[in-house]
């Protein structure tokens, strides 16, 4: 087995470190994001323990840029505002050497959208974070590929990552997928390895569901539970608990 390989680097453990480290170095993540799920990525952000900002102000997006530890960049209302604002914060997060997550919401619904996102990817984002749909339209090769659905993945150059978690519940609310990939933004901030980053942000969001789900009467109930139980969710429960499958490339 190769030193490197993914079944070496990724394990339990190596998510549990990271789910802690998150929990207590508080990282603080700029959001140029969806209007519509602001509210729900910013409480997700506090229940972990990160400081989220969402302003896209031009007299004010280089200052929070160089201020942040990690980007999320959701292209769910791609208005002008925001597409000065991303303009503006990917080369400084670039320049400081910091990692930014790209989100390309909706890119199969609006040809022009699709054709930003493909812009965006030559400015290296440490993580993709995409549904099966939006990860086959950027025809991705050499980035780390997150990948939502009934089986979660995670897509790396040394292999591949399988999370066996979540609820349906999760496709019933508006922000879930918003809220994760800016989860994946903080924990990109606390290491090195995006792969890791993704993984963990993966597990932790998908146990947080299964837990939420229990008690729930509805997506309603849920929403509230899941944020709940992101901030209750212990490194040692995540360990203990998680369902993960990894095949090395050769």
């Amino acid at each position: 087995m190769a030193q490197n390989s993914l079944s070496r680097t990724i394990t339990a453990r190596s998510l549990a470190d990271l789910w802690a480290k998150l929990k207590t170095q508080n990282p603080r993540v700029h959001c140029i994001t969806n209007s519509v799920v602001q509210n729900l990525t910013a409480n997700a952000l506090l229940a972990v323990g990160a400081v989220p900002s969402m302003t896209t102000d031009a007299n004010e997006i280089a200052d929070f840029s160089r201020s942040a530890d990690a980007l999320l960049v959701n292209l769910g209302t791609l208005d002008a505002e925001r597409r000065h604002a991303i303009t503006t914060a990917i080369p400084l997060i670039n320049a400081a050497g910091k990692s930014w997550v790209l989100d390309p919401v909706m890119i199969d619904r609006a040809p022009h959208r699709l054709a930003y996102a493909r812009e965006l990817l030559a400015l290296a984002p440490a993580i993709i974070r995409a549904n099966q749909t939006e990860a086959e339209m950027l025809g991705l090769q050499h980035n780390v590929l997150a990948i939502s659905g009934v089986e979660d993945r995670v897509e790396a150059a040394q292999g591949r990552i399988f999370l066996m978690h979540g609820h349906a519940y999760g496709s019933m609310i508006t922000g879930g997928g918003c809220a994760l990939s800016a989860i994946m933004a903080a924990l990109a901030a606390l290491t090195d390895s995006p792969v890791l980053a993704a993984a963990t942000g993966f597990a932790a969001y998908g146990l947080a569901q299964d837990i939420a789900a229990r008690d729930a009467e509805g997506p309603g109930s849920f929403a509230v539970r899941l944020l709940d139980e992101l901030a209750n969710l212990t490194p040692e429960r995540l360990a203990y608990d998680l369902s993960m499958r990894i095949e090395d490339r050769p």
